[in-house]
Formats: structure tokens, C-alpha cells, sequence
């Protein structure tokens, strides 16, 4: 089948299957084909035998994630600036506004906030100030956004809830 001849729904379902297939088969392999490797300077560690692979898994994900969202920013800017900011009655340019600010706030105040204490962790000691600054600010951030997300879900089920509620009687 030609790919413009497909909805957008079936790439991205063909997409998504894609994806976790890959992350299923890179994750079984790392767990299961030797695992149990020691780690040549210090035996006491294990080194997998699919390490590399999982490592270049992840990076390309993240890389092709940053490359999608700043694609899909300059676009949704672009189509914005054609339109007046509505559809079906609701304001996606003041929604679109409001979640690149919140997210960039919570970006800066939690990096801010992030502590900068040396941490131990696997027998080695961690005092690098950015990148636990920016570890917590990650974490911080995406937990707040997690939050937000799930509460507009269950606002917006149950004002669907209610909707339909009011249509039976």
C-alpha cells in the first residue's frame, strides 16, 4: 500500500508497533544474552553483552524525538499563523501558548531548584553540578507534566461523564 494513501492513524499505529517491537527485542536481548558478563576492570559489575546496542537505541530515540517536537513546533507555529487560534470552538492557540510557557517555567525553576549534591550511586561518586542540577530538573518537570496531563484527562472524562448524563434525561 502506498504510504499517502494511509491516514495518519495507520502510520502512526504502524509507527508506534514499529517502535516497541524494536524496544522489545533490545530489551530481551540485553536481559537475557549475557547479562551476567563481568566487567573487565572491576569484576564486582556486570557488563552486558547488548549494552552498546541499548545505549544506541536510546540515543537515536531521543535524537528523533528532539527532531519531531522541534518539526512539529516550527509547523504548528506555521499553522497557527493561518489561523485564528479555534478549532471546534477551542482555543488550541492559547492551550498550544500556555503549555510551551508552562513547560519552559518548569524547565528553569526546577533546574534552579535542582540540588547539586554529590550522590553515590554503584560504588562511584557523582559531583557533576549540570548534570544533577539537570537530572532533577527532568524528573522534576516530567512528573509535574505527568500530573497535569492525567488531571486534564479525568477533567475532560468527566465533563464527558456529565455530558452524556445530561443528554439521557
Amino acid at each position: 500500500m502506498n504510504l499517502a494513501e494511509r491516514s495518519a492513524e495507520q502510520i502512526s499505529r504502524t509507527v508506534f508497533y514499529l517502535l516497541v517491537g524494536i524496544a522489545a527485542i533490545v530489551g530481551i536481548l540485553f536481559f537475557l544474552v549475557g547479562y551476567d558478563n563481568p566487567f573487565e576492570g572491576d569484576p564486582t559489575f556486570v557488563a552486558p553483552l547488548f549494552t552498546d546496542v541499548l545505549l544506541v537505541l536510546l540515543f537515536t530515540l531521543l535524537l528523533l524525538t528532539i527532531g519531531v517536537t522541534v518539526w512539529m513546533m516550527g509547523r504548528s507555529v506555521r499553522v497557527s499563523r493561518r489561523q485564528e487560534g479555534k478549532e471546534n470552538g477551542i482555543a488550541v492557540g492559547k492551550i498550544r501558548v500556555g503549555v510551551t510557557v508552562l513547560t519552559m517555567l518548569l524547565l528553569v525553576v526546577f533546574y534552579a531548584m535542582g540540588s547539586s549534591e554529590t550522590i553515590q550511586a554503584g560504588g562511584l561518586r557523582y559531583s557533576n553540578v549540570m548534570g544533577l542540577k539537570a537530572a532533577d530538573m527532568f524528573i522534576h518537570t516530567g512528573a509535574v507534566l505527568l500530573a497535569c496531563a492525567f488531571m486534564a484527562m479525568c477533567l475532560g472524562l468527566l465533563r464527558s461523564y456529565r455530558k452524556q448524563k445530561g443528554n439521557k434525561r
